[in-house]
């Protein structure tokens, strides 16, 4: 399976929700914020802080500077470093998703099938 955000994307453009912020993370691609509701706006705000991102307000945006912020985020290299960077450290914390789960597969599989030996008990499925 491929993703979506493939490697050669420059700028990703989003609303910052939970799901798409972390996507850009994994992925290390910058992005221009555009936040609209709820815990938007904070996420915007914490990636433009750390300097993975820049925001933009929908209801005020000219295309214009729509466009100029966008290739701001694609040409200016410290966006692309600072995300990088934290993608870097977010994989050495919590691991790559496909591994984490065939570890998890691998664990449950040997649980059911072997016993649990490493607590002396059978696993009860």
């Amino acid at each position: 399976m491929t993703c979506w955000l493939t490697t050669t994307l420059a700028v990703f453009v989003s609303h910052c929700g939970y799901d798409g912020q972390y996507e850009a993370l994994f992925h290390a691609v910058p992005v221009v914020c555009t936040p609209l509701v709820a815990d938007q706006f904070y996420n915007a705000e914490r990636m433009r802080v750390k300097g993975m991102a820049e925001t933009v307000d929908l209801n005020t945006v000219s295309t214009h500077e729509l466009h100029s912020t966008i290739l701001k985020v694609a040409t200016n290299t410290s966006y692309k470093q600072a995300i990088t960077k934290a993608s870097e450290l977010f994989k050495i914390e919590f691991g790559v998703p496909v591994e984490k789960a065939a570890y998890w597969l691998d664990h449950n599989w040997v649980s059911i099938n072997l016993g649990d030996d490493q607590h002396g008990k059978k696993s009860l499925l």
